[in-house]
Formats: structure tokens, C-alpha cells, sequence
């Protein structure tokens, strides 16, 4: 499938194809929830581009601070994660902390 251009020319995804990664991903005030949380782990762990994620104010809990840890532990590229304003509590915040010895 193609899309037009602005100067009507077809793209290919000629761009993607050679090797042009998403380094960056905002999912700020989402609430998203644990569930996202999980879905966002999943995408970590075969992720191999993203450096930052801002995702702050998702009601994430302790439950989607495990499910993060989980991921951590996997990925070695995310240099950046913000989970301001979300609620993993102390038992979470330990278990992202525990994620990221080394």
C-alpha cells in the first residue's frame, strides 16, 4: 500500500527499509493502565531502537511495574523510562530498581 506526498509522488517506505528507527515514544496521559503496561513490556522485549519512553500518568501500579521489570531485564536499549505520576508504590519502585543492576 502507498500514500501520496505532498509533491504527489508515491511513497514506498523506502525510508523504514533502510533502517530508519523510532527512538522516542510519548504515551503521557493515557491511563493505560496495568494492561498497557503489560502491552508495553511485551514491545520492550523485542524491541531493539527505542532509547526514551515518557509514560507518565497512566495509573500504572505495581502490577505494571512487574510487568516492566520483566522487560528491563531483556532490553538493553532504553536508556530513558518516565513513570511519573503513575502509582507502583515503593514494592513496584523496587522491583524496577532490582530490574536495573547490574
Amino acid at each position: 500500500m502507498s500514500a501520496q506526498t505532498h509533491s504527489n509522488n508515491k511513497h514506498t517506505g523506502t525510508d523504514t527499509q533502510r533502517g530508519a528507527r523510532i527512538n522516542l515514544c510519548r504515551i503521557q496521559h493515557n491511563f493505560l493502565g496495568d494492561d498497557g503496561a503489560s502491552l508495553l513490556a511485551d514491545m520492550l522485549k523485542v524491541n531493539t531502537g527505542l532509547t526514551k519512553i515518557d509514560a507518565f500518568d497512566n495509573e500504572f501500579t505495581e502490577r505494571g511495574a512487574v510487568a516492566l521489570a520483566e522487560a528491563l531485564r531483556i532490553n538493553n536499549t532504553l536508556l530513558y523510562l518516565n513513570l511519573q505520576d503513575n502509582h507502583v508504590g515503593t514494592a513496584g519502585t523496587a522491583v524496577l530498581a532490582d530490574a536495573l543492576k547490574v
